[in-house]
């Protein structure tokens, strides 16, 4: 959908901030490779704030690569139920955000507070 927002954006319907929430992963959409996200990436309008997440057992992949990115990231339960990839440990959503805190924490990227996170989205 990339393509159509851009186009809104030429015809003045849609309007900076621009937020896109890129969902890899579904057997209905784009699959979660690296290299899927990184071409979608590439293609936002500029100035775009984005977040990307993987469904199910690509959550947490997608998630590191959108951190390492610059991007931000779209984690919780409604995407994903297993903490691990081999579907054995029920995840709750507490334990995949701190995976993910931890994970910014340990390459030195410190996580938005509230505020900080209204002022990205422009809110």
């Amino acid at each position: 959908m990339i393509n159509t927002a851009k186009t809104l954006i030429k015809k003045g319907v849609l309007v900076k901030p621009f937020y896109f929430n890129i969902l890899l992963g579904s057997i209905y959409s784009t699959p979660a490779t690296l290299s899927d996200l990184a071409h979608m990436v590439q293609n936002l309008p500029g100035g775009a704030v984005w977040s990307a997440t993987g469904m199910g057992q690509f959550q947490t992949i997608i998630n590191m690569a959108a951190i390492l990115m610059g991007g931000h990231i779209r984690v919780g339960l409604e995407d994903n139920i297993y903490y691990d990839l081999r579907k054995k440990q029920m995840a709750t959503n507490v334990m995949l955000i701190e995976r993910m805190v931890r994970f910014c924490r340990d390459i030195g990227r410190e996580v938005a507070t509230p505020d900080e996170t209204r002022g990205i989205f422009g809110i």
